[in-house]
This record gives C-alpha cells, structure tokens and sequence, in this order.
C-alpha cells in the first residue's frame, strides 16, 4: 500500500492545502517564535513585567498567519480566578515579518528574531513540500522505541537532515509509538529520496511522542520488546518457587506505583497496572535490579493475579 502524504502535527495525511496544512510543523518552530513573542512591545507583557523565562506562548494557524495566545506562567488560574496569567492574542504575519495585538495595532519586535521565525517557519513549508513528494508504505515492525545513548533525539518534520525541528525532541529513555509507514521502496520513490537526502548517512523512524508527530534518526532507537527482553535477561529471573517469596507492603502515599515487564522504565506495562499505599504484596526475595524488584499481588475481591516488575522505593518492611 503506498500512500503520498503530508505529514500534519496530528498525523493525519492529507494532500488538502487548507490553513492548517501550510502551517503543519508550528511546535518545531517553537523558540524562535517565543524569542520574537518576548521581545514584542504587547502591553500586558509590558506592564507585568514577563520575561522570556515567564512566558508561554499556544500557536494555532489562522489563513496565511498564526495567532497566538499569551500567558504569565507565574500566575495559575483557580476556580476563582480563571482568566490568571492570560495576556492576549497576538497575529504574526509572515509575508511581512509583522506582529499585531488583538486591536489589529502593529507592535514593535526584535525585526531579527522575527526573522529567524520567518525562515524556521518557511523552512518547515519546504519540509511539508518534501513529504508530499515521498510515497510512504505500510509496514510492519515492532510498534514501541525508546530514545537510547545519552543525546536527545530530534524529531524532523521530513526524513533529510535540514528538517530537523529547532525545539521538539525526546531524551534517553523516553517512549515513542512508532507509525506503520515507511518511504516506499520502489526504484523512482528511492532515486527522489536519495536526491533529496544527499549524503545523510542516517535513517528515519515515522513516530510519535504524546502529541507531536515527525521522524527520528533510527540510530537513536532500539525497539522497546528488545530493551525489555534484554533487561529480563539480565535480572536473571525465569520461574521463581512459591517459597522464594516474603510479604512486603506497599508504602507510597503520593502516588500509584506501576508494573513494568522488565526492570527498565521502558517497559511500562501498556494497560497501566498498578498497586497503591497499604496493598499488601508478594515480593520476590532477592536483591533489587536496576532499582525495581519483581511483586505478586493478589486482588483481595477477584483474585486476580498480577506478577511484574516496580519501582523498589514504593515497598515497605511487613
């Protein structure tokens, strides 16, 4: 199955050149725009007295510009309160590197950090421009990586090197859900993706992380069934005896303590099982590995049995 796509923040691919397509990689220009937002003249930035540090900064397309609303970070909205920390509505115009406040005046800004963002964000066009000319197929392949090495990994908004997002990235031992496409393999897809790559030596994974979607150079990834097999192995915990258990109690009043599959945070159980202060558990008499140990809870009313691994802070003496 080949499909030719652009890939918009939400995944959905779409040849459709509505507003929001054109603007489709908005959170990878993310610090530029915050640079330019917080050199801008707007009044209640000015009267609060916010700093870049203060500032946070929502985008959303809107025809040929993008809006955004401003908001103190120091001041949280209560029940109360709901309107703490709003500062407005600002429109960029990329056409003409201009801002303007909710009253349509034209604002006063660093002309040069505005700039950056007017490349960043014509750069990320080119990107979406790139993915139109890719096919992607289907594919199948392990669907969860984690970020190895100790660098962050970068997401691009197309698989060639000058995509990269200027502020969207993962760290080492994050979890990213990877999507079922991959650049199709036929000879005129490869020879425009090789023309398009140049010498980029790196591969990409199609993935996600919460609600930001791109590629990622594979060379950052391992597949997490691997990361967990490997772990296990390494606890050296095949089938353990009944008797090789002793009761401990779960003692962490603040919040759920998880299973894990392996002792590794990579392999958080998927359908979030979990324990909390005052269970009573079956722990596995052995020394902890990497920081978790492995537990049997029975659940008083059903009886259910769940055996995994967590974190080994959250177990208390009987």
């Amino acid at each position: 199955m080949k499909l030719k796509a652009l890939i918009i923040i939400t995944l959905l691919y779409s040849a459709a050149a509505n507003a929001q397509d054109k603007w489709a990689y908005l959170d990878y220009c993310a610090v530029s725009m915050k640079n330019m937002v917080a050199s801008s003249n707007q009044s209640l930035m000015v009267a609060e007295h916010v700093s870049l540090q203060d500032l946070d900064v929502e985008a959303e397309a809107h025809d040929d510009n993008v809006m955004f609303q401003l908001f103190d970070k120091r001041k949280k909205s209560t029940p109360d309160s709901p309107g703490a920390g709003m500062l407005g509505w600002l429109t960029y115009h990329p056409a003409s590197n201009t801002l303007t406040d909710g009253n349509d005046t034209a604002l006063r800004f660093d002309q040069q950090k505005g700039k950056r963002y007017q490349h960043c964000l014509s750069r990320m066009q080119r990107c979406a421009d790139i993915n139109q000319q890719l096919a992607l197929e289907a594919t199948i392949a392990s669907p969860r990586y984690v970020v190895t090495g100790t660098s962050r990994a970068w997401f691009y908004a197309a698989p060639v090197p000058q995509c990269r997002s200027e502020s969207v990235f993962i760290v080492p031992g994050d979890s990213v859900s990877r999507i079922g496409f991959v650049i199709a393999r036929d000879d005129n897809t490869q020879q425009r993706y090789q023309a398009l790559r140049g010498n980029d030596p790196h591969n990409y994974v199609l993935a996600g992380f919460n609600t930001v979607h791109g590629w990622v150079e594979a060379d950052n990834l391992a597949s997490v069934d691997e990361v967990c097999d490997d772990a296990r192995k390494k606890a050296g915990i095949t089938t353990p005896a009944e008797d090789d258990f002793i009761t401990r109690t779960v003692a962490n009043k603040r919040q759920r303590l998880y299973f894990y599959d392996a002792p590794n945070k990579a392999c958080l159980r998927e359908e979030n099982a979990f324990v909390v202060d005052g269970d009573r558990v079956q722990m596995l008499n052995k020394p902890a590995f990497a920081g978790y140990r492995f537990i049997r809870y029975t659940h008083p009313t059903s009886q259910k049995v769940t055996e995994g691994w967590v974190s080994s802070e959250g177990l208390s003496l009987p």
